[in-house]
């Protein structure tokens, strides 16, 4: 079967850092490995799918642009045409949009994949909706913003949603990682270190991290991408003044930066493999949690909030623990021996390996290719 898959404009797929692009390319690399002709469609700087095809659209570096999206469609109109499968991970679907407008004949194989609560989903009907967890269903379905009932819920962060989705519009399919690239230590040594990563927004819950270890006497190294970022003011908090107060009152707080290793991923599998934990004490809903999943498969367990998908993704006691409060966490840190490693890297490779991913792809695809257009 000959399947496309739509990447994003903003960053290569994989990219050097963060992003969903790292589960589009596992996507398409996955399906690739099911025998399939996959075609990518991804910014500079972008990986071609083992014996698939890479085909470059213009990078917008970070920013949303809803021309260059069209210009996807434009330029690349007849090869996407000729696809089986056309899976849209674009920001605003605008290469689904136009074909289900303007080929409403070729809308059958059509499946858009949000990006994020707050994307912008295309301004046909919905259309074959994928979504990555339960909770991430639901918002979009309920129309609110992931910070709906957090500590930011009336910050500029909250985006008001149009109401588009029924319930049977929208399906669900975990993302997913690269659990032969995500591997632990041969015997699953630890060092003396837990480890935040992400990006230092305050939902993040940075601060809370800091917070934590210091009042657990425990070391935080936290990745980054670079250390200039933490000198930028979040609601009048600088990370960097917070992280040198708190070593100056004897917490054990190291800032790594990405090494520039190929795709600036091998240096922070390392962080997983060695970390006694992943802190991860979110203040928002998150929709999904690529940091989650990639540091179980390390063998890393992980401290997270109760909010968004997080508990669809660790379950309390076998891959780390679930925290609604101070008092939760800190018992969390104190027991985080109790959690086996090797709980955290089966749940990994039986639930969220990009593998499963693609097969259930592929399934709905099955289910779905015949269902009328309307």
């Amino acid at each position: 079967m000959r399947i496309a898959v739509v990447s994003t404009t903003t960053y290569s797929t994989p990219p050097v850092s963060y992003g969903g692009e790292v589960f589009f390319f596992d996507l398409a690399e996955a399906l690739a490995q099911l025998d399939h002709e996959v075609h990518l469609f991804g910014a500079p700087g972008s990986r071609c799918p083992t014996n698939g095809f890479l085909h470059y659209i213009r990078g917008t570096y970070g920013s949303i642009s809803l021309a260059t999206e069209h210009e996807v469609y434009e330029v690349y109109k007849d090869e996407l045409l000729k696809s089986d499968f056309i899976i849209d991970c674009s920001h605003d679907h605008l290469v689904a949009e136009q074909i289900y407008w303007f080929h409403r004949e070729d809308a059958k194989k059509l499946f858009n994949v949000l990006n994020g609560v707050v994307t912008i989903w295309p301004r046909c009907r919905p259309w074959n909706m994928i979504v990555g967890s339960n909770k991430w269903k639901e918002l979009v379905v309920d129309a609110v913003s992931q910070f709906k009932g957090t500590p930011w819920e009336k910050s500029e962060f909250d985006i008001a949603l149009p109401k588009r989705f029924e319930e049977n519009e929208v399906h669900i399919i975990p993302w997913a990682c690269d659990t032969s690239f995500y591997t632990p230590n041969e015997d699953y040594s630890k060092e003396d270190y837990f480890l935040w990563v992400g990006r230092p927004t305050p939902y993040k819950g940075l601060h809370k991290a800091i917070e934590l270890t210091m009042t657990a006497d425990v070391p935080l190294k936290v990745l980054i991408r670079t250390r200039a970022i933490l000198e930028h003011e979040h609601y009048g908090v600088k990370y960097s003044e917070m992280i040198e107060k708190a070593n100056t009152k004897g917490a054990k707080i190291e800032v790594v930066e990405e090494a520039k290793e190929p795709f600036g991923h091998i240096f922070k599998r390392e962080l997983y493999q060695n970390a006694k934990a992943l802190l991860f004490p979110s203040e928002s809903n998150e929709p999904f949690g690529l940091v989650l999943i990639e540091a179980i498969a390390c063998g890393c367990p992980v401290v997270c909030s109760n909010l968004g998908a997080l508990p669809e993704i660790i379950e309390n006691g076998v891959n780390g623990f679930v925290c609604a409060n101070d008092e939760e966490y800190l018992e969390a840190v104190k027991n985080i021996d109790s959690i086996s490693s090797e709980s955290c890297r089966k749940i990994a490779v039986e639930k969220f390996d990009r593998s499963v991913a693609a097969q259930n792809y592929l399934s709905l695809y099955e289910k779905l290719k015949d269902k009328e257009v309307v």
